[in-house]
């Protein structure tokens, strides 16, 4: 299973919305751990824990659960991968629950808890050629940028949790000198190669709509090469490409800067 599946998720018991909870499942070392809250009726009433918890197969996970009353029992969840350009942009799981005596059953599901707007840039990594003060800018705008999304309706909510999770992944920024050159990235990577001396002079707007395009190829989008006679909001085979609506979600318009695919990275410029 894909690293993005390991993450904080909400938790809905179908059978028995008493219930709810949250759960981070992580790896490290080798072991996969699960780490969470059951609540009753919005008060604590159990956790999830297990330091073990095992893959049966590439799309299972199973863990244990305790109650507050020293109740056990086990966890099965059966996960899902959504791929765009054979990158995976969204995971969610489904399954089931039972506790060791044999009693309650049922039916759970999982949706992905993402960082508010405050936390994003905490998972990136800069080049240490990059000065303090750029570094700076390029975290504010890409958290107005990621503020942005829930706003936006000019992406599908699956093209929204591609980028939300590109969000949380280590993406890290260096250096682009290219002249005339914006910015670049690969398309699935984890890299964004600014070039501060041509991007920074264009303003907050720009920089925003730059970072939030790169970032959708990160996720995994992709779109054709422009064409003489495409223009911003002609809805056209280039414009209307994930990438460039997402340019929409910054200003409700998309930079007239063209993008340029060069051995499968995105260069705008």
């Amino acid at each position: 299973m894909d690293n993005n599946f390991f993450r904080s998720w909400n938790v809905r018991y179908i059978d028995e919305p008493q219930f709810s909870g949250t759960m981070r499942i992580s790896r490290s070392d080798g072991n996969t751990n699960v780490r969470g809250n059951i609540l009753r009726d919005g008060v604590p009433d159990g956790s999830y824990v297990s330091t073990s918890a095992s893959f049966p197969s590439n799309s299972r996970l199973e863990f244990n659960f305790r109650l507050a009353t020293g109740d056990t029992g086990k966890v099965q969840l059966d996960l899902r991968e959504i791929q765009v350009g054979g990158i995976v942009t969204a995971v969610s799981a489904s399954g089931r629950y039972q506790d060791d005596g044999g009693g309650d059953t049922g039916r759970i599901e999982l949706s992905p808890i993402f960082p508010n707007a405050a936390n994003i840039g905490d998972n990136f990594t800069y080049s240490p050629s990059i000065i303090a003060s750029h570094q700076a800018t390029l975290e504010e705008r890409h958290r107005f940028a990621y503020g942005q999304i829930n706003v936006c309706g000019n992406l599908s909510n699956q093209q929204k949790e591609a980028l939300r999770i590109a969000y949380t992944r280590q993406i890290d920024h260096d250096i682009n000198t290219t002249p005339g050159v914006n910015a670049s990235a690969f398309v699935g990577g984890n890299q964004i190669f600014v070039n501060f001396d041509v991007l920074f002079p264009q303003g907050d707007q720009e920089i925003a709509q730059t970072l939030i395009h790169e970032m959708m190829h990160c996720a995994g989008y992709t779109h054709p090469v422009r064409m003489a006679g495409d223009t911003p909001g002609d809805g056209g085979p280039y414009y209307s490409t994930p990438p460039l609506q997402s340019e929409i979600c910054i200003a409700g318009v998309q930079s007239d800067k063209a993008c340029e695919m060069i051995d499968g990275q995105c260069t705008i410029k």
